[in-house]
């Protein structure tokens, strides 16, 4: 019975095989990056203030990346429906990394709240276009397979964070905890831009947004707001 069960779901060596392992990698590496850069900046904020100033402002960093993952994960279909899959991946993918390069630049505090909801919005878009990759590429047996491992991924990375980031404070070098992710960040980009297919077969590319849903995405904030606090 249990082997049955197994074969209809599918086994979890299946969503490595048969072209999919990179598909796979690319969906639970961005998962993983996106997690652990949510939570690194709640143990480094003290060296960063210390070092830049800013105190007055100091939840801003992890609130405003809070409500810009919200957006950009709502936003992903709008961004499908306009550039495709393989654009829209890579766009995400592409600000996820220039921004994490501009929060280990930040010459101020203004600056790395400005980054952070970049990066925020960028992270949210890599993780939502994960799962419309995982919607379009696997079959129904396959699905629940990888979304358990993506949401694994997320729980041990959004874990991790806090402890990537006393590392880097114990060093005193809170910018390091930026500048080692940014290699990954462009690979990460350019395995999306060349492996993506340019079309698939997803409700985000058939449908024609209008615009950006800004009462919805308002609405989202707002509660990513009253959750930070």
């Amino acid at each position: 019975m249990t082997s049955d069960r197994e074969g209809e779901k599918g086994s979890w060596g299946e969503i490595f095989r048969d072209g999919r392992g990179l598909y796979s990698a690319l969906v639970i590496g961005g998962i993983a990056m996106q997690a652990t850069q949510m939570l690194v900046i709640a143990i480094i904020m003290p060296t960063i203030v210390a070092d830049i100033g800013g105190a007055a402002y100091y939840t801003w960093a992890a609130m405003l990346y809070t409500i810009g993952a919200i957006v950009g994960a709502s936003s992903t279909g709008v961004v499908w429906s306009r550039f495709g899959p393989r654009k829209g991946y890579t766009l995400g993918a592409g600000v996820f990394a220039v921004s994490t390069a501009a929060c280990a630049l930040a010459p101020n505090i203004g600056a790395l709240i400005a980054a952070r909801a970049a990066q925020g919005w960028a992270g949210g878009l890599v993780a939502g276009s994960g799962m419309a990759l995982i919607t379009s590429l696997f079959d129904a047996r396959l699905r629940t397979r990888i979304i358990a491992i993506s949401q694994g991924t997320f729980t041990a990375c959004h874990l991790s964070g806090p402890i990537v980031g006393g590392l880097f404070a114990a060093m005193n070098w809170w910018r390091g905890s930026f500048w080692t992710m940014v290699p990954f960040m462009l690979l990460f980009t350019w395995l999306a831009y060349s492996k993506i297919p340019d079309r698939l077969d997803t409700e985000a590319e058939r449908r024609r947004f209008p615009g950006l849903p800004m009462l919805r995405l308002a609405l989202l904030a707002t509660g990513g707001v009253l959750h930070r606090r």
